[in-house]
């Protein structure tokens, strides 16, 4: 039966359904041949929430072998088992060099031995962006910041009446540019938090700094 009063019976097992979690409940009775009933018994077949991975990744600076990937497990129930293509049981592998690029794979199953879908995170090497001549012609404050900051530029430096600001984020990508006239500039970044390299140029050279953005 489907409900403990309703009419309607089914004399073989049902087969739920595993598409979507949660709880089917089922009521179960035996009837002699004179068509007596037992009591219903109550069947609750529950289908839990499997696990879902995504990636917190770290790129390796090119020639280093720092990069690092993050399994992040949403759903199912803790504590979770992790299967790597390179052996490693842990929630992270480290060591990755992303050149050639690095392919790492990862399978989660949680304490009900629910199995998440296998996951694939390509990791490449970044090229290092070096910080040169920083704090020597500008000056940002706050730094870390919310993305709200104040550029300074003073001691002469660059000064030619207008310079081009950009911010570069850790792959290099410009996420940011202007051109500002004033020695001192209110500028306002909307970009996730991390790691930033403003770039300040003029005819008198290139200035640059590194931001913090906390998120």
């Amino acid at each position: 039966y489907t409900s403990v009063n309703g009419d309607g019976y089914s004399a073989t097992a049902p087969t739920p359904s595993t598409a979507s979690a949660g709880t089917t409940s089922y009521w179960v009775a035996q009837a002699d041949a004179g068509g007596c009933e037992s009591v219903r018994s109550q069947i609750d077949v529950i289908v839990n929430t499997a696990p879902t991975v995504s990636f917190s990744i770290t790129s390796p600076v090119c020639g280093n072998s720092d990069g690092v990937v993050d399994a992040v497990v949403s759903g199912g129930t803790g504590p979770y088992q992790y299967a790597w293509n390179n052996a490693n049981t842990t929630s992270s592998v480290t060591g990755l060099v992303g050149s050639p690029a690095d392919t790492v794979i990862v399978t989660v199953t949680d304490a009900n031995s629910c199995v998440s879908l296998e996951d694939t995170a390509l990791v490449n090497c970044v090229t290092a962006i070096v910080e040169k001549n920083a704090g020597t012609g500008i000056s940002v404050y706050p730094n870390p910041s919310n993305g709200q900051f104040q550029l300074i530029i003073g001691n002469g430096q660059l000064v030619t009446g207008s310079e081009q600001v950009s911010i570069y984020n850790m792959l290099g990508d410009k996420v940011y540019s202007t051109i500002i006239t004033n020695h001192t500039s209110n500028l306002n970044l909307n970009v996730p938090g991390g790691i930033y390299f403003l770039q300040v140029k003029s005819e008198n050279g290139i200035i640059v700094q590194k931001l913090t953005i906390d998120k």
